[in-house]
């Protein structure tokens, strides 16, 4: 008997992101059903691997049904092998004793028919079944798909969901079954920006999910960084309604004297504006690595440097490489590294007019309003609370 995939509840980097859900749906028996699964490489699978990340993390038991695991999931032989391997593949998946069944591109692609014939009897058994409609057969030209092929017809007693409303559309014109859901395939922007970095710094991962803007600093703990300025400029980032965060890379070491007093000063500042869980300063746990500064300009919204003086200023010039907004103070030679790809400001600037600018800037910036959206509209924890979760109760209430 082939090996079942059982994937169970227990902690992991996505359950950071969920567990704060006031209120979670019943603890469920899940089957993902594809034609192949992770780790084979594809479009599909690594959405199959999202979402048995995501009910997982929830709380539920998930069951990966695919050729390579579940006995008769074939289209070989001839009809009489067909009529036995729909019997085993209907009584194996019955016998999984499930809760709601994903059919993921079985009902819409013509890879197993078998596989089709078993889906399609069992939604219209009691089992909830959901069709998850990522490609279209019928409404492809390098498909040949006869006009009273099942994979036209609409799966009684399924719902059916499609990656996008294009996709929808064409399910509704090729079917003529209207109530189509759509929920669309996302990323972990954290992992596929700075996954390393969430790794070796997991308390990263809640603070900086959602978060906008994110500003790196890379600096040491010293008065003429100017670091005060940032966390001025991060208050009135709040105050906007933003979820602000300032990442300053400088390590404690062994402060003394006038060393350890302004980090004192810039500790209690922080606790008088109210930023204190906005700005973080890396270097109190361990000393910031090459390859986890690395990953900090690629999770960053904006490099925030406002030196009161520099004799280079290379992070600058590393920032504007990667093409990461800049914004800096407008000394020498700070000034003349950003050049157009950052906002200038005197030392003098008041930090609410520093703020205002920078928002303003961002607003006009293509990158950051691409990696923004990215972030708020495709990231897999919000499509999960928004649109996968939901399904659950309304499928199996």
């Amino acid at each position: 008997m082939p090996r079942i995939k059982w994937v169970v509840a227990e902690s992991g980097n996505v359950s950071d992101s969920v567990d704060h859900m006031k209120e979670r749906s019943p603890r469920q028996r899940i089957g993902l059903l594809h034609y192949t699964m992770p780790p084979t490489i594809g479009g599909v699978e690594r959405v199959l691997a999202a979402h048995a990340r995501l009910f997982r993390a929830d709380g539920h038991e998930v069951i990966l049904l695919s050729a390579e695991n579940v006995p008769g999931f074939a289209d070989a032989g001839d009809q009489g092998e067909k009529t036995e391997n729909r019997q085993r593949m209907r009584e194996f998946i019955v016998g999984q004793r499930l809760d709601v069944l994903f059919v993921h591109n079985v009902f819409t692609m013509p890879f197993c028919r078998v596989a089709t014939d078993v889906c399609g009897e069992l939604a219209a058994s009691d089992l909830s079944v959901v069709s998850w409609v990522h490609d279209l057969a019928a409404a492809n030209r390098y498909y040949s798909i006869g006009p009273d092929d099942i994979l036209r017809q609409h799966p009684p007693g399924a719902r059916v969901v499609a990656i996008s409303e294009a996709r929808a559309t064409s399910y509704r014109a090729v079917t003529g079954h209207g109530d189509v859901t759509v929920v669309p395939n996302g990323i972990d922007a954290l992992d596929e920006l700075a996954g390393g970095l969430c790794d070796s710094r997991p308390e990263l991962r809640g603070t900086l999910r959602g978060a906008f803007p994110v500003l790196l600093h890379p600096t040491r703990i010293l008065r003429r960084k100017n670091i005060g300025l940032g966390l001025r400029v991060v208050a009135d980032l709040k105050r906007r309604g933003l979820q602000p965060r300032l990442l300053i890379t400088g390590a404690r070491e062994s402060f003394t004297g006038d060393q350890a007093a302004h980090r004192q000063e810039l500790d209690a500042l922080a606790t008088a504006l109210g930023v204190s869980g906005e700005v973080l300063f890396l270097g109190d746990t361990a000393p910031v690595t090459d390859a986890e500064l690395a990953a900090l300009y690629a999770v960053a919204d904006g490099l925030f440097f406002p030196s009161e003086e520099e004799g280079f200023g290379l992070p600058v010039l590393e920032a504007a490489v990667r093409g990461l907004p800049v914004f800096t103070s407008d000394t020498q030679p700070l000034a003349e590294l950003a050049g157009r790809n950052g906002l200038l400001f005197p030392l003098t600037r008041d930090p609410v007019l520093v703020a205002e600018e920078m928002v303003e800037f961002l607003g006009r910036h293509p990158a950051a309003q691409v990696r923004r959206a990215a972030r708020n509209d495709f990231d897999w924890t919000a499509i999960y609370q928004r649109h996968i979760c939901p399904l659950l109760p309304r499928i199996n209430p």
